[in-house]
């Protein structure tokens, strides 16, 4: 047996004296193949184990390049809104004339989010402090939402519950 380069590749080549059968030929020919065809896989299976090493170990977009700009847009007053130095906590500030909040600029399908609030103390009649999801901005009243509300009223209660319900449910007072 010998190995020759052709037109820049490699082929096995075989070399059988006239006493052997033929039979004894194709098997040896058939081991040939078969031992192409898995050097091919080796070949492709070290080369997708090199891409997955270079891949994993490609640079990371870090939480210090993160920017709040390129994601959120701020709604309300912007002056009731600050960052911490590191970029990575939000302050929003409510005064008797103006809150604040922000959005996503972009949609999401899925995911998870988690949040911290400190909800207002004492009479706090009349504020809201609430996130919430919607499935569009733009559809007008005829939209889904997810609303998480704490409501502050006379008596100072940190959480008052409300169920679930539709958009019909809720026009109808229900």
């Amino acid at each position: 047996m010998g190995v020759q380069v052709s037109n820049g590749r490699w082929k096995a080549t075989q070399q059988y004296s006239s006493r052997e059968s033929s039979s004894a030929s194709l098997r040896k020919e058939e081991h040939l193949r078969m031992g192409n065809r898995i050097s091919r896989w080796v070949l492709f299976v070290c080369l997708i184990a090199t891409m997955d090493c270079y891949l994993t170990a490609a640079p990371t977009r870090s939480s210090a390049a993160f920017s709040f700009e390129e994601n959120f847009d701020i709604t309300g007053a912007k002056e009731n809104f600050k960052t911490s130095p590191d970029g990575q906590v939000w302050y929003l500030f409510l005064d008797k004339e103006k809150g604040c909040g922000f959005q996503t600029k972009q949609r999401y399908r899925f995911g998870w989010f988690s949040m911290k609030l400190k909800l207002v103390g004492g009479d706090s009649a009349g504020v809201v402090t609430a996130y919430y999801m919607c499935s569009d901005l733009d559809a007008g009243e005829k939209r889904d939402e997810l609303d998480f509300e704490f409501l502050g009223n006379r008596v100072v209660s940190r959480t008052r519950s409300k169920q679930m319900c539709t958009w019909e449910e809720w026009e109808a007072g229900r």
